[in-house]
């Protein structure tokens, strides 16, 4: 028998509260094992995606209405609860009482015997009244007051943790931090980036819009595509054949600044998945040689998989810990990018889940192994080389930070413009400094910080 959607989506989430597992991977595992209608995969998505985004608030509102408050409930009837919640409050075409009957059928089998009859129907009497009430008291609802607790506020309000929020104010103001947290909440495009060694970004256009695709050209990279209702991404026209990559715009974008030409040697020294390291091999035209790094055999075999289906021959790629001496010789490359592990600040809207894993003083920790492998790798690129530094993080700390502090300690490298070409609208996207700085709520992609460094000497 094939579990209803609701009940996937409750599986989905008990298991990244236990794990820190990702949402997409979750998804993407549970259409493999069971059959799911197209009507089906569109609630299991909307569901698990949408308590991820909406958690806090809805955890404010059940604790509004709950002598129970949700830190002190069981993980699964709380996430019962969430699920039930999410479609009472933002699932307009979801009847009340489906909505309702729906999660009370979702809580456990206890145990048998009459106690267990009796506490399991406890449970479900609970559910049941707890989302009845929520339902009817919906217009009561209140959250803490803008101007004298404007963390507060915006943190349940548009639901993202204190810590986050309070970061994002001391960086970007309390408006502007509003707007990136509503653009966190909002479902992004799945953009594609075309692979430009098989077909062009307008054939490949012409060819998804001729199969009924309602796709556009992006903003800023000239070799991506924004694609709406797309649903399985390998039904997608072209996806099998490799002409194209899942891969965001900023991504994208990371690539061009690092300006790889054909023929040169590139360091690739935290590749998996391995978007990047096959653009930069498509940008020189396959020649010359891309050295893919990861420090995970697991993320090796991804970016081999990767590699593999878009037809690329000229990345090699190897299991090693970009952080420790590598067995390169010093000034052996033209190139290097450094995607360096980071908070993920800028990629909620892909990975809601984040906000809710990742904790305050694990920063620290980032910043530490962000320090570490920028000065490790700069003895590799050659004299008149580049190192590319990028973070999918919107925080200063991951970004400017760490480069400032580079800078003032390597007199042999300099800051040049991330992307002077103006084909990339650099101007909207390149800080007066040079850094490449994107936000979700004002650039329309994902939250990305790179510089490119310069070796002089």
């Amino acid at each position: 028998m094939i579990p209803s959607p609701r009940k996937l989506a409750l599986e989905i989430l008990n298991r990244i509260d236990s794990s820190d597992a990702y949402a997409d991977i979750l998804i993407e595992e549970a259409y493999k094992r069971r059959p799911l209608k197209d009507v089906d995969k569109g609630l299991l998505i909307e569901l698990v995606y949408g308590v991820l985004r909406w958690r806090g608030r809805i955890d404010w509102i059940i604790s509004l209405f709950s002598s129970i408050k949700p830190p002190k409930m069981q993980r699964d009837i709380l996430n019962i609860l969430r699920l039930g919640a999410y479609q009472l409050l933002f699932l307009d075409r979801i009847p009340v009482s489906a909505a309702v009957n729906e999660s009370v059928a979702l809580t456990p089998t206890l145990s048998q015997g009459e106690r267990g009859k009796s506490e399991q129907q406890r449970t479900k009497n609970f559910v049941n009244a707890l989302l009845r009430a929520i339902d009817r008291g919906r217009d009561d609802i209140t959250y803490p007051d803008l101007t004298s607790d404007p963390i507060r506020h915006i943190a349940i309000k548009y639901s993202h943790p204190e810590w986050l929020v309070r970061r994002f104010i001391n960086e970007i103001g309390v408006d502007e931090a509003i707007r990136l947290c509503q653009a966190d909440n909002e479902a992004p495009p799945l953009t594609i980036r075309v692979n430009t060694t098989a077909i062009s970004r307008e054939e490949l256009l012409l060819r998804l819009s001729a199969a009924g695709y309602d796709a556009t050209v992006a903003d800023f990279s000239p070799s991506a595509l924004n694609l709406r209702g797309a649903g399985n991404v390998t039904a997608i026209p072209g996806f099998m054949e490799g002409l194209f990559t899942i891969q965001d715009e900023a991504s994208q974008l990371i690539s061009f600044i690092l300006d790889p030409q054909p023929g040169e040697k590139i360091l690739d020294a935290c590749a998996a998945p391995g978007g990047k390291a096959g653009h930069i091999a498509e940008l020189m035209a396959d020649t010359g040689e891309v050295v893919a790094l990861d420090i995970k055999p697991k993320g090796v075999k991804k970016i081999e998989e990767n590699i593999r289906r878009l037809g690329i021959k000229s990345v090699k790629i190897k299991v090693l810990d970009a952080v420790k001496p590598l067995p390169f010789k010093e000034g052996e490359f033209d190139r290097i990018l450094l995607d360096a592990p980071c908070s993920g600040t800028g990629v909620l809207r892909r990975h809601p889940e984040g906000k809710w894993q990742k904790i305050e003083k694990g920063i620290s920790e980032l910043t530490g192994r962000q320090r570490t492998l920028i000065e490790n790798l700069s003895r590799y690129p050659k004299p008149g080389g580049v190192m590319v530094y990028s973070v999918c993080s919107v925080l200063k700390e991951e970004g400017e930070g760490i480069v400032d502090a580079f800078l003032a300690s390597h007199k042999d490298f300099i800051l040049e413009p991330a992307l002077p070409d103006a084909k990339y609208r650099g101007d909207r996207i390149v800080c007066g400094r040079g850094f490449f700085k994107v936000y979700s709520h004002t650039h329309g992609m994902d939250g990305f910080f790179a510089a490119k460094l310069k070796k002089i000497v």
